[in-house]
């Protein structure tokens, strides 16, 4: 059979294309003049700031991500069902990206181990949801045609509704402790370059107490089988670097054993289509920064904690102490 070939611009257009070109390329004006100067008032309470985000950045980042996953066997290993968790998921890069992998991989006969995905999403702006919804109705639709099995021998379950959660911290809150308790694999993908405020090398008092409880419980989940931790965000975002060191080093203070920091690059799988182009052609950008053109490719830091039984969390404070 002839390896289908899937374009993740093609999905985004046929989930959100239905905006004019002018009104998304302006949004991603707008967009790439928030990343550039640091703001935190980042576009995504209006249709239109989301659509371009979509288009600028999450084919990239499902390529992106999709590499990464493969690149770690470890986090299939011995998991016929993976409960997967996006923190600050957004339109839901990280479940999109795990398809197309498993995808990918299965039609070739590859990870036939695996035969059930459950994805949940943690995000602040619940208006993502319809987005995720047409994104992955899409994307299934699409990657089905790869004769892969999906929804046959193998399927990937993800429900719209999205848990409202401000990853900013200070508390988590019994919903999220209870989905964090549940999860084989969470993932934060270029959440934490955006918590404000951004552009900080330190992670503010109440978003460091927030991720010391996150730690803590895949630390507490870990005793019963392995829970995985993956962070990746934009190498070149002001204060990353900082941040995600804090975060690794929180993540082994609870017991887990971590690989990275560490840098990436890789290039996105997907060519700009005619409809994204058009959008290109309203973009009206000042530099040539690299955030300022279409994602091309990745260049990202991103670490991995595992906690589990055979690297035991030190011993504990009670569970709703602040950190020291």
């Amino acid at each position: 059979m002839a390896r289908i070939r899937v374009n993740f611009f093609e999905i985004v257009g046929k989930a959100l294309g239905s905006r004019p070109p002018h009104e998304v390329g302006r949004a991603i004006t707008r967009l790439s003049a928030a990343y550039r100067a640091g703001q935190s008032d980042l576009d995504f309470l209006s249709p239109a700031g989301r659509a371009g985000y979509a288009w600028h950045h999450l084919p990239a980042h499902v390529s992106d991500l999709a590499r990464l996953f493969l690149d770690l066997p470890e986090l299939f290993e011995g998991r016929e069902e993976l409960r997967l968790l996006g923190l600050g998921a957004g339109p839901g890069s990280e479940v999109l990206a795990m398809l197309e992998l498993l995808s990918a991989e299965k039609s070739r006969g590859d990870m036939e181990q695996t035969r059930r995905v459950v994805a949940h999403r943690v995000d602040r702006e619940l208006a993502w949801d319809e987005d995720f919804s047409l994104l992955l109705s899409a994307a299934r639709e699409a990657l089905a045609a790869r004769g892969c099995g999906l929804g046959e021998t193998w399927d990937l379950e993800a429900p719209a509704a999205s848990l409202r959660c401000d990853l900013g911290g200070p508390e988590l809150s019994e919903d999220l402790r209870a989905e964090l308790a549940a999860a084989d694999l969470c993932v934060a993908a270029n959440l934490i370059s955006e918590l404000p405020p951004r552009g900080s090398e330190e992670l503010p008092a109440p978003t460091r107490a927030l991720w010391s409880e996150v730690c803590a419980e895949l630390a507490r989940a870990g005793r019963e089988r392995p829970r995985d931790l993956l962070v990746v965000d934009r190498a070149k975002a002001p204060g990353v670097a900082g941040r995600l060191a804090e975060l690794a080093t929180l993540a082994r203070e609870s017991g887990a054993e971590v690989e990275g920091p560490r840098p990436r690059t890789s290039a996105c799988s997907y060519g700009l289509t005619r409809e994204a182009k058009a959008i290109y052609r309203h973009v009206k950008l000042p530099t040539t920064k690299h955030e300022d053109r279409p994602a091309k490719n990745c260049q990202t830091l991103w670490f991995w904690a595992r906690w589990s039984d055979s690297h035991p969390a030190p011993a504990e404070s009670p569970a709703h102490d602040p950190p020291a």
